[in-house]
């Protein structure tokens, strides 16, 4: 009996020593490994910082834990097995861009539309200014047009910008504002025209027709959830962009018809990114999703504009 016993003194102690060498191991790592290893075993920091204060036992049984969670994570994540969707090869991706905003392209509004809203513009001063704003979608023969158009305010005349949508060919833009020569419609513009900023906002004229979409060069890229909506990411770029225009746009566009976008990522000619369009709230009005409140935010200059609709 009292061999019995001491054996198992024995080995009780070869089992401390063991994990108190593994415990000795863990508390020589920085600090961030020891965080992240924590973290992997879905341990929070705060907590692991407190068991340095705790009796010796306490620690092994911690050490313990720790590495059979870990065991258990590693095996988890084995090879061949990941919750992400597999990536698109490029022949595919131009396949599903094509087929995609050929609906985008053909989407109209069911009937005639007008909405009333502001631009609200905060600019590097972080004043903010608003000017009233009125939307107007309605179809033609042909095609179908936005208009959006502005009130005239102390520091802006009005504006009114023209946006013709021609399934399977790019929009015409027509620009024309109070005081300046032109037609009825506004003066046609040409494609470096198109950066210009519309009314003084963070958003250029090409913005509000989502002109990447008619670049030559498009693909998806992966699939997504953005604003807990199902998206298709498609990578819009520019062959040949001219200075101060993009070079790449990232858009997520909803899976489910009809198509409208979730968020973008607007790149300039060094391939930085220089803005972000982030819908705030988007509805399904008549047929066609509307954007109730979107906001563009200019990272080269810090300041940003939100559109907002009443759509009533």
């Amino acid at each position: 009996m009292g061999n019995v016993k001491s054996g198992t003194g024995e080995s009780r102690k070869r089992g401390d020593t063991a994990q108190s060498k593994r415990f000795a191991k863990f508390e020589q790592l920085s600090p961030s490994r020891q965080s992240r290893f924590a973290g992997d075993c879905g341990v929070c920091h705060r907590f692991f910082s407190l068991v340095s204060f705790a009796p010796l036992a306490f620690k092994l049984a911690v050490a313990t834990l720790l590495a059979l969670l870990l065991l258990l994570s590693s095996s988890s994540a084995a090879p061949g097995r990941t919750d992400r969707a597999p990536a698109l090869d490029a022949a595919e991706g131009a396949k599903q861009a094509k087929e995609l905003i050929a609906e985008i392209q053909a989407q109209r509004p069911e009937e005639n539309i007008t909405n009333t809203g502001v631009l609200k513009m905060r600019g590097e001063d972080e004043q903010e200014r608003t000017i009233p704003v009125r939307l107007i979608n309605y179809n033609t023969t042909s095609n179908w047009i936005s208009v959006y158009e502005t009130k005239a305010t102390a520091r802006q005349p009005a504006w009114r910008l023209e946006v013709r949508h021609v399934p399977g060919k790019p929009n015409e833009y027509f620009l024309s504002s109070e005081g300046k020569a032109g037609s009825s419609t506004g003066n046609k513009l040409g494609s470096e025209a198109l950066m210009q900023p519309f009314a003084g906002s963070d958003f250029a004229v090409a913005d509000l027709g989502m002109d990447f979409l008619s670049w030559p060069q498009q693909r998806v890229i992966k699939s997504d959830m953005r604003h807990s909506r199902s998206c298709k990411v498609i990578e819009s770029t520019n062959p040949s962009p001219s200075p101060g225009s993009y070079s790449k746009v990232v858009c997520w566009l909803t899976t489910e018809p009809p198509h409208g976008p979730a968020h973008a990522d607007v790149y300039d000619t060094n391939g930085k990114k220089m803005k972000e369009f982030d819908p705030k709230t988007v509805e399904r009005v008549k047929g066609s999703y509307q954007l109730k409140s979107v906001e563009m935010r200019n990272l080269r200059t810090g300041s940003g504009t939100v559109l907002e609709f009443d759509n009533q």
